[in-house]
Parts: structure tokens; C-alpha cells; sequence
């Protein structure tokens, strides 16, 4: 049996996974249209969320294409989109 608490923080998580999705869609569409302040700003967005809910990997890799972005490094964002996906992956079986 669930405690409310317990529902709660489910229900918390799983806006948490969703608003990610988002976030992870909004940095790929960016990058693909060559749009590294979007890029950055989608990244961070994602990197708070991340840490707010203790998704540590998550957020170092958002972090580190929020910081690729900001310096113009196009393509080192681009290669860190397969550790985003990876790390997303891990999150969502967490949940």
C-alpha cells in the first residue's frame, strides 16, 4: 500500500521524466538547426531540473553541452547527445 507522500513523490518523478523528454527534444531540435543559445538554454533548463531530483548523471552531461554551447563547441554538444539518451535511459528505469 502507498502512502500518499510515496504517490506524491511518483507523480513528482514522472512530471520530472516528461519535462526532461522535453527538454532533451528541445536541445536536439536546436542543435539541428544550428541554434547553440537555445542549445544552452534548453540544456540548462534541464541540468536544475536534473539536480533538483538528485539525477547526478543527467545533469553533469547537461551541464557539459550547456557549457559547449555557450562556447560555440557545436560539435561537442552533438557528441554528447548519445550520453544524454544513455543517462536519460538510466533515469527513467529509476522511476
Amino acid at each position: 500500500m502507498s502512502t500518499p507522500e510515496a504517490t506524491e513523490v511518483q507523480r513528482l518523478l514522472r512530471r520530472f521524466v516528461d519535462s526532461a523528454h522535453e527538454s532533451i527534444r528541445d536541445i536536439d531540435t536546436a542543435l539541428r538547426t544550428h541554434d547553440l543559445m537555445v542549445t544552452a538554454a534548453a540544456a540548462h533548463r534541464l541540468k536544475g531540473a536534473s539536480l533538483a531530483v538528485g539525477a547526478a548523471g543527467l545533469a553533469d552531461v547537461a551541464a557539459r553541452i550547456e557549457t559547449a554551447a555557450k562556447a560555440g563547441r557545436q560539435a561537442e554538444c552533438l557528441a554528447a547527445m548519445d550520453t544524454l539518451g544513455a543517462e536519460m535511459l538510466a533515469v527513467r528505469a529509476s522511476v
